[in-house]
């Protein structure tokens, strides 16, 4: 085989040697920096949004409100699917570390496996629960907003939009 038909991504070997060698290096996370991030991201959105839980959830009984209560559920929420992505980042990072330099040879196997389908919907599940949480709050902060104006002066509605904006 010649030298411009290796890592062209067209698998001309049957046994891959073409595509799957050392100078090709595929990978699921082909660079340092990628999987330097990955085990970062995932370790601190594990731990950071642990935290954010269970603040959350011990502080849901001290709720005196209705919308206080729902406030606190969606935090939680947006806690729990982000939380997943960091379990998403950590396994990824684990089956790159494990998988490694062999992750070509084993490509259709990963990418068809129960793995890398419970890591799609883990990845779906999260960023979905945190986004549809996100929005929920975001309406009820508006909605709130909206309702003040009927009943408050202007000025105190000043307020409540700077509010808003500050986190």
């Amino acid at each position: 085989i010649s030298y411009s038909q290796k890592c062209d991504g067209i698998f001309d070997c049957f046994d891959l040697s073409d595509e799957c060698n050392v100078s090709c290096g595929k990978e699921i996370l082909n660079n340092w920096f990628l999987k330097a991030s990955c085990w970062l991201l995932g370790i601190l959105a594990v731990l950071i949004n642990v935290i954010t839980i269970t603040k959350s959830a011990s502080s849901v009984n001290q709720c005196k409100t209705g919308s206080m209560l729902f406030t606190r559920v969606l935090i939680c929420l947006i806690g729990l699917g982000d939380l997943l992505i960091g379990v998403y980042l950590i396994a990824l990072s684990v089956f790159d570390s494990i998988h490694g330099k062999d992750y070509c040879r084993n490509q259709a196997e990963w990418l068809s496996g129960t793995a890398c389908s419970v890591l799609g919907v883990i990845s779906t599940l999260g960023s979905q629960l945190s986004l549809f949480a996100m929005t929920s709050l975001s309406l009820i902060r508006m909605w709130g907003i909206m309702n003040s104006s009927l009943t408050v002066p202007a000025r105190v509605n000043k307020i409540a939009v700077t509010k808003l904006f500050r986190p």
